[in-house]
């Protein structure tokens, strides 16, 4: 059997093309988990995976564990508004093949790093490897995939992508680094844009 033809009339393709964006505005019944519908608390969508379905805390933290800088939004009711992985308890341990450092805990324990990626600026709780021998920050970081700003107890960071990211627009397009930079900011935050710390990000790339 043949699947149905759409045929392309411009009306009805707006009309479908605003049901489908207003669709991902607000759930279309109550909002429960995906997993299991009896998991209760706050509802939580991933802007960064290709499903659009909601996920409890507990089971986006499971499913992001190795997606750190996923952007996701929660549910409050009324609308959706800005969260982040870090804020709901995610922690990503370093130096143990995914595991927890014995030692994570010692001194101030787990660290918020300021991370660029090309979806913006994100808050990342980095659980470090605090083992007597073990690679210090920097490496650390360096194995992750992420570039420290500096290599002498780093908080702010730039994956591999983002800079491969900026190198091409740069080469193609002239794009300099305080644009890259403001374009970040506002993919981050396009309603506050000034409350980022994107002149620290940018005296980081330009040095």
């Amino acid at each position: 059997m043949r699947a149905p033809v759409d045929n392309h009339d411009p009306l009805e393709f707006q009309s479908r093309l605003l049901d489908a964006l207003f669709s991902h505005e607000a759930p279309f019944s109550v909002p429960s988990c995906h997993r299991d519908n009896t998991h209760a608390g706050a509802m939580i969508r991933c802007l960064d995976c290709d499903n659009t379905t909601l996920s409890c805390i507990a089971c986006t933290l499971q499913q992001h564990q190795n997606q750190p800088l996923h952007r996701i939004h929660r549910w409050n009711g009324s609308y959706y508004e800005q969260d982040s992985l870090a804020r709901l308890g995610l922690i990503i341990s370093l130096g143990h093949i995914g595991n927890t450092c014995p030692s994570q805990n010692l001194l101030s324990g787990p660290q918020l790093v300021t991370v660029m990626d090309i979806t913006g600026l994100h808050y990342v709780r980095i659980g470090w490897c605090r083992c007597f021998s073990g690679p210090s920050h920097s490496s650390q970081l360096f194995a992750l995939g992420w570039i420290p700003a500096t290599l002498s107890r780093p908080t702010t960071a730039f994956t591999f992508r983002v800079m491969k990211h900026f190198q091409m627009l740069s080469h193609v397009a002239r794009t300099t680094p305080w644009d890259f930079c403001i374009a970040i900011q506002r993919l981050t935050d396009n309603i506050e844009p000034e409350e980022l710390p994107v002149s620290q990000i940018l005296w980081s790339i330009c040095h």
